[in-house]
C-alpha cells in the first residue's frame, strides 16, 4: 500500500501508474504539454492510486477537491459514480488575477476538457463551487469520505498558511475519511527555503511538525518518506523546468524540490491516548531517517554540490578571460555571435541557474538602462540583462549547460535582434546586483 513518500522515476514504470494514467488519458498522444513521465501526471496517479488502496474509490462516496484548476481527477471520480465538489478560487476575483485564467477553473464545464467521463454522468456528478482555501466554510464541515489538493497548498502565500489548511480541510471529512495533498519538498535544507509568497516550499521540519500536531488531535498522518532513489533520472535535477518536461528534482525559487504525496485518516473511532503517543514515536522515527537521507543528497548529487559551491562569490573572485577582446560581426539582423571566454579562475561558474544568494552570470552591457543596446529587448526584464545560456563546444557544436568548470572554456550566444546603432559596442560578463566581473569586456565591431 504506497504510503506518504517523494516522487520515484521508477514509479513511472509501475503498473498503478500504467493502469491510472490510461484511465486519466495521460498518454503520448493526451492533451497538453505533459510529457507521459511528468510530476503532475504522476500526482495525479499516485493520489488517485492511494486511495484506490483504501477502498474510498466507490458507486455512492462523495469528495471534494480543493484548487482544482483544470485538473483530470474530478472527471475520472464522477466516471466511478462518486459525487464530486470541485472547488478552485474565484477566478473573478482581484487575488485571481495572479494566474493565468486558463489554469483557473471557470466552472464544472473547465473539468472535461479531455472527455474522461460521459457528459451526462459528469453533469450529474460534479458540482463547482467558488471556495478560499484559508477560509473553509462550515458548510462543507462533515460531508465528505476523502478530499484531495494536487499541488494547491504551496500557493496560498505561506508556509504556515499550507499547513493551516490542511489541517482546517480535514474537518470536511466524515469520520473515516482520507485526505490526500501533493506538493514541493525542499532537499536541499531543512532550514532556508520559500517561506512566502506565490509558490512556497516545504521543508521536512515543516511536515514533521504538522504530523506530531495532528496526531496529538487523533489523525492518523502516514510517515512521510523522503526517498532518493536508485535510478540515474532520479539524480538529474531539472534547473529550467517547464511544464510537463521537468525531472524528480526541480528547481523552484533558488531551491532544489521533489514533489511529495501526503496521506491523512480521520479514524472511524477517537484513538486513545496510548496511539497517539505511538504515532508521535512513529513521525519522529522516520524524521530521522528524511534527515539522513536529505544529507546523502546533499553529498551525492552532483549538480546540488557544484551549485552550492558557486555560492556567494563577488565579482573579484572570478578569473574569467575573453578569447577574443574584439569580435567582428555583420551588421545583418538576426546573426548568431558566440562571445567566448575561458574560465581561468578556481571557482565553478553558474548561469541564469543558482541556489539560495548566489548571483548569477549574466552577459550585458555597461549601461544597464540603454535600450537602443543591441541587447537590448522589451521581453527581458531588465535591459541589456539578458537570459543567455552558458554554452560549451562539444562535438556536437555549442551545447547549452548548467555550470561551467575551472580550465574550460565557454561562451554566451545570442542572436542580434536588430542593427546595432553604432559601430562599436562593449560587452562583459555581469554577476547579477553584483556588477562586472573585471577583465572581461569584448568590443564588438561591424564589419
Amino acid at each position: 500500500m504506497l504510503k506518504s513518500h517523494s516522487i520515484l522515476f521508477d514509479d513511472f514504470s509501475s503498473k498503478w501508474y500504467s493502469d491510472w494514467s490510461k484511465n486519466l488519458k495521460q498518454t503520448p498522444s493526451g492533451k497538453g504539454k505533459f510529457a507521459l513521465k511528468a510530476n503532475k501526471f504522476w500526482q495525479n496517479a499516485v493520489m488517485v492510486e492511494a486511495l484506490h488502496e483504501r477502498g474510498v474509490l466507490k458507486s455512492g462516496k462523495k469528495c471534494i477537491g480543493f484548487g482544482v484548476g483544470k485538473e483530470r481527477l474530478p472527471a475520472l471520480f464522477a466516471s466511478i459514480d462518486i459525487k464530486v465538489t470541485a472547488t478552485d478560487q474565484d477566478f473573478t476575483k482581484e487575488k485571481a488575477k495572479q494566474w493565468n485564467n486558463d489554469q483557473l477553473a471557470q466552472g464544472a464545464f473547465s473539468l472535461n476538457e479531455d472527455n474522461i467521463c460521459d457528459n451526462a454522468k459528469f453533469d450529474k456528478n460534479v458540482e463547482f463551487l467558488p471556495l478560499d482555501m484559508k477560509s473553509i466554510a462550515k458548510r462543507f464541515y462533515s460531508k465528505y469520505d476523502f478530499l484531495w489538493s494536487n499541488c494547491a497548498l504551496g500557493h496560498l502565500g505561506s508556509i504556515n498558511s499550507g499547513l493551516k489548511f490542511i489541517e482546517d480541510s480535514l474537518k470536511c471529512l466524515k469520520p473515516g475519511g482520507w485526505a490526500v495533498h501533493t506538493t514541493e519538498i525542499n532537499i536541499v535544507s531543512n532550514n532556508e527555503t520559500v517561506s512566502d509568497g506565490p509558490t512556497v516550499i516545504f521543508r521536512l521540519g515543516d511536515i514533521y511538525e504538522l504530523c506530531k500536531k495532528l496526531s496529538k488531535q487523533g489523525v492518523l498522518c502516514s510517515p512521510f518518506l523522503l526517498t532518493n532513489g536508485e535510478s540515474k533520472q532520479d539524480q538529474i535535477v531539472s534547473l529550467d523546468p517547464e511544464w510537463g518536461t521537468d525531472s524528480t528534482k526541480i528547481l523552484i525559487g533558488g531551491h532544489i524540490a521533489t514533489q511529495a504525496l501526503l496521506i491523512f485518516h480521520v479514524p472511524s473511532k477517537p484513538i486513545n491516548g496510548i496511539k497517539k503517543l505511538q504515532q508521535e514515536l512513529v513521525h519522529v522515527i522516520a524524521y530521522k531517517k528524511n534527515l539522513k537521507t536529505l544529507a546523502s543528497i546533499n553529498a551525492s548529487n552532483k549538480t546540488i554540490r557544484i551549485l552550492k559551491s558557486a555560492q556567494g562569490h563577488n565579482p573579484e573572485d572570478y578569473l574569467i578571460t575573453p578569447v577574443k577582446s574584439r569580435i567582428k560581426i555583420s551588421k545583418t539582423s538576426n546573426v548568431p555571435v558566440v562571445v567566448e571566454y575561458k574560465n581561468d579562475s578556481t571557482i565553478v561558474l553558474t548561469g541564469v541557474h543558482t541556489l539560495f544568494d548566489s548571483k548569477p552570470l549574466v552577459l550585458g552591457t555597461d549601461d544597464p538602462v540603454n535600450h537602443n543596446s543591441l541587447l537590448a529587448d522589451n521581453s527581458w526584464h531588465t535591459p541589456n540583462r539578458p537570459s543567455v545560456n552558458l554554452f560549451k563546444k562539444s562535438s556536437k557544436g555549442w551545447e547549452v549547460v548548467d555550470y561551467v568548470k575551472p580550465g574550460q572554456v565557454f561562451g554566451y550566444v545570442f542572436n542580434l535582434s536588430k542593427n546595432m546603432s553604432s559601430n562599436t559596442e562593449a560587452v562583459s560578463i555581469i554577476q547579477e546586483g553584483g556588477g562586472i566581473v573585471p577583465n572581461t569586456k569584448v568590443k564588438l565591431e561591424t564589419r
